[in-house]
């Protein structure tokens, strides 16, 4: 939050711009989580234009908005070419003091992993036997507890919906 301002400016708080930077720092998670091969090309237009925001007298909210380009290309390229455009997320985000937590952890935050794995294991034999009022009855269990569940054809990961979020 404190970064989306100039240090020379004044701070203007508000419920919403912390809510708007706490969900940020969420999909910058979301990115991030599961990409391997994340190496950062110090050399790339994308870092080059980061160093420069903060060359220019610390300019973190610039420095900021070249991450949340990035982001977005991130989520335009194909899942082969992610892992280096995370690399410099990661990298630029370290920079900052942000994304310094695995990225697992931090979306799973305080939940019991345990529990929420077993109820995903219920809802794939409900899903398997086409019993899917039970298996959308244990979405919505999970959904209550703030549980996102995520299904792709090798898996389904979940995540928090309020990992990161300490102003509730």
């Amino acid at each position: 939050y404190l970064l989306k301002t100039h240090y020379r400016q004044p701070l203007n708080y508000s419920r919403q711009g912390i809510e708007q930077s706490q969900q940020l720092l969420l999909n910058m998670y979301l990115l991030i989580w599961g990409e391997s091969n994340v190496s950062k090309d110090e050399s790339s237009e994308w870092w080059r234009s980061f160093i420069d925001a903060l060359s220019d007298d610390l300019n973190t909210a610039q420095a900021l908005t070249v991450m949340h380009e990035l982001m977005s290309e991130i989520s335009s390229v194909k899942k082969a070419r992610r892992g280096p455009l995370c690399g410099l997320l990661i990298a630029m985000g370290k920079v900052l003091g942000l994304l310094n937590e695995d990225p697992q952890a931090f979306l799973h935050g305080d939940k019991d992993a345990e529990y929420i794995e077993q109820a995903i294991a219920r809802r794939h034999t409900a899903r398997a036997q086409k019993d899917y009022s039970t298996a959308d009855a244990l979405r919505e269990e999970l959904d209550k507890d703030n549980i996102i569940l995520e299904d792709y054809v090798e898996e389904t990961r979940w995540y928090d919906r309020r990992a990161g979020i300490y102003i509730k």
